[in-house]
Formats: C-alpha cells, structure tokens, sequence
C-alpha cells in the first residue's frame, strides 16, 4: 500500500545486569531513529535472568552496575524498576519469560527477533539494525509478488 510505512515487531531479550544490553538497546534507539521515516515500529522488551543464582529478593544493582558501567546506571535502574517491577505478579511474569527464553536456547544478549523472522544475538552497530529492517521489507514484498 503506497505511503504506508512498513511495520517492524522487535522483541528484545535483555537482561538489567548486562551492560551489552543496554548498549544493544542504544543502538537499537540510534536505527529506528534513522528510519522512521520508512518504518513503523513496535518494540517489545523481554526479560532473561543472567545470574539465577542471586537470590530471590536481589543484590544492590546501583553497587554491580557502578563497577560495570560508573554512575549512569542509576538513572537506568529507576526507570526499569518503577516501569517494571511494582509487584510480585510482575517478577512471577520476569520469570517465566527468562525459563521460556532459555528453553528457546537463546545464546549472547542482548536478543534481537523482528517479525518473528531474522534474529541475532549483540549490541550491534545501528547499521546492521537498518540491514534488518530492510531485508524484512524486501521479502515481504518477494513474498507477496
């Protein structure tokens, strides 16, 4: 359909605790920037657990993340917490999303699966992000022809 802008259904798999994950999500911010013009997107994040082994209540995330990535992981572990985290139901959900994705034997985070159809696993540079977008596109329109 002409001026229609192309739908692209991204879900991320990412973990909290991985710094590759939130490059992977700046990254991802960088593409559909660039090509929103030609596309529309819908991004669903996903959660997998990279340490099951900490306990149930959790570690101080601002102390792990201030060795990983220094203070600007403050602002990051509000927003994901107060958008996240605000009941039981809601870790119950984190959980069976996490057993579900290492079923699937998701391997490296962040993951990346858009339109259920090409996946990868990295923060990857932005432009392979656009690669994406348009290898989808192309073959939908092969599909349809």
């Amino acid at each position: 359909m002409e001026g229609q802008k192309f739908k692209v259904s991204i879900k991320v798999i990412s973990d909290v605790i991985c710094p590759w994950c939130f490059i992977g999500k700046r990254r991802l911010e960088q593409a559909i920037a660039r090509h929103s013009d030609q596309y529309e997107f819908e991004v669903k994040w996903l959660p997998f657990i990279l340490q099951p082994a900490l306990p149930r209540e959790g570690v101080d995330l601002r102390t792990h993340h201030r060795k990983q990535m220094g203070a600007r992981a403050d602002a990051m572990l509000d927003d994901l917490k107060s958008t996240y985290l605000k009941t039981e139901e809601d870790l119950e959900w984190v959980i069976t999303i996490d057993l579900f994705w290492k079923e699937q034997q998701t391997e490296g985070l962040p993951f990346f699966v858009f339109n259920d159809k090409i996946s990868f696993a990295g923060g990857q540079a932005p432009e392979v992000f656009g690669q994406v977008f348009n290898a989808l596109k192309q073959q939908a329109h092969a599909e349809s022809s």
